[in-house]
């Protein structure tokens, strides 16, 4: 029986959180979740209470800015925390985030592609044609601040970073020039067996020289990682590169950005091949999070 790690991070949408805590609650399960410190007034203690099988540590909490290193830094420290457990696989969920297969589905997944890295990779062309690898070529010392709340923050960052990118291509600066590394994209949200996962970590020295004045690398670190190294021989359909085969996630950027799921999903989303999806809002539409709980609830408690 394979052990599994979810390395959960959230900020907001508590009602989903609670929800994906409920639905991950099996003895198989481990769950590590990180909530931003810039959100307040978090009840950390009625979400310890809502797994019953499953093991849930809060991990040290950190400032998180989207785009930013700090967004690596977390999903290192996530990993770090739960390596120290010696589970078989790690899987790496936001908080608005579902599974959308019963735990014992997703389980007997896993097991049938054991030693496979289940982690997504873009089209190079959507590489090229995204520019991509400017946001590793050239410094980008304000990444922590562009994308800021805070307009006095973010407005004055955003004007620094653009003068600095036009020096920094008037000088041609390239940070990967002599570098023999091939920079892939694609989800951040992956899952990796621990002798990937073990790997990542022993790289932390060289993921902070490659990326921390990068620009929105947490979907592109991972899969460098695991293309420029060993384990390319062990990633899941690695050419199968449309929808989000290769990670086995649900994702829309067809109808959203991505979409946020809606009640008329439902049916499609338990019938699809993927064991997770993303991204839910009870916001927007609070019935398909109650509609796959009831479901996955029903399904997790019939005997195998």
């Amino acid at each position: 029986m394979l052990k599994h790690a979810y390395l959960v991070m959230a900020h907001n949408n508590f009602y989903v959180l609670e929800t994906l805590l409920h639905l991950l609650d099996d003895e198989r399960n481990t769950i590590y979740l990180h909530i931003d410190k810039k959100t307040k007034g978090v009840d950390t203690e009625a979400l310890q209470k809502i797994p019953q099988k499953a093991k849930l540590y809060l991990v040290k909490r950190r400032k998180v800015n989207w785009g930013g290193f700090s967004q690596i830094q977390c999903e290192l420290a996530l990993l770090q925390e739960a390596v120290k457990g010696k589970h078989d696989y790690y899987h790496y969920l936001s908080g608005v985030d579902l599974p959308i297969k019963p735990n014992n589905t997703i389980c007997k997944r896993i097991e049938e592609n054991n030693g496979k890295l289940f982690i997504n990779f873009s089209e190079d062309e959507f590489i090229q044609e995204n520019h991509i690898l400017e946001r590793m070529e050239l410094y980008h010392f304000f990444q922590e601040y562009l994308r800021r709340k805070q307009k006095w923050i973010a407005y004055p960052a955003r004007a620094l970073e653009r003068v600095s990118l036009w020096i920094q291509k008037r000088l041609k600066v390239n940070r990967l020039r002599g570098k023999n590394i091939e920079i892939k994209y694609g989800a951040n949200w992956v899952s990796i067996p621990h002798t990937f996962a073990e790997y990542v970590l022993s790289q932390k020295k060289e993921i902070t020289s490659y990326f921390r004045f990068s620009n929105c690398c947490d979907e592109i670190f991972m899969q460098t990682l695991a293309y420029n190294s060993e384990f390319r021989k062990d990633i899941y359909d690695i050419d199968r590169r449309e929808s989000f085969h290769s990670c086995l996630r649900s994702i829309d950027w067809k109808r959203g950005t991505p979409y946020i799921y809606r009640l008329e999903d439902f049916e499609p989303l338990i019938h699809s091949e993927f064991l997770f999806a993303r991204k839910f809002d009870q916001n927007v539409d609070r019935n398909i999070v109650d509609k796959l709980k009831e479901y996955l609830e029903k399904e997790n408690g019939k005997k195998v």
